[in-house]
């Protein structure tokens, strides 16, 4: 049975619908790379609701076309929900402004969102995170965060 699988530039072909039925019949895939297939929130709902349960690593890139509206503190608080996720990665995702607003916190919010955050340099940054209901590590890195004027 099939464990690991990447997919890439079949853009728009792919219905978000299409990426759950196809997914639901992966029952052992542990490791998953898409590269710009879907939109990109149709894409992570469908990494969401098909194979939350056993994806030990996710890569999504190529999405800086669809991610736009993302809520990354939102992305990163879904993935907490992988219980056997040990990291993830989005690279062409999202943009600095982006990630930045999701490691800051809400005015009159707790300072932790369920995750931490730091930069490494302009355009990569990592969160940390516990996933599952045992709160095992994870680390997702955001590479290639581009600032929003150089990306639009």
């Amino acid at each position: 049975e099939l464990r690991e699988l990447v997919l890439y530039r079949s853009g728009e072909l792919l219905s978000g619908e299409d990426m759950l039925r196809c997914f639901s019949r992966l029952s052992r895939l542990e490791r998953l790379t898409l590269g710009s297939v879907a939109r990109f929130g149709q894409a992570f709902e469908a990494v969401c609701a098909a194979l939350s349960e056993q994806l030990a690593w996710l890569k999504m890139t190529y999405y800086f076309g669809s991610a736009g509206s993302a809520d990354v503190s939102l992305v990163l608080r879904s993935l907490r929900s992988f219980p056997r996720l040990e990291g993830a990665a989005f690279s062409g995702t999202f943009s600095a402004e982006q990630v930045r607003a999701a490691g800051a916190p809400a005015p009159g919010a707790e300072p932790s969102a369920g995750f931490s955050m730091e930069q490494i340099d302009e355009q990569t940054f990592r969160a940390r995170l516990e996933c599952g209901a045992g709160g095992a590590p994870c680390t997702v890195a955001l590479e290639r965060c581009y600032p929003e004027q150089e990306i639009r």
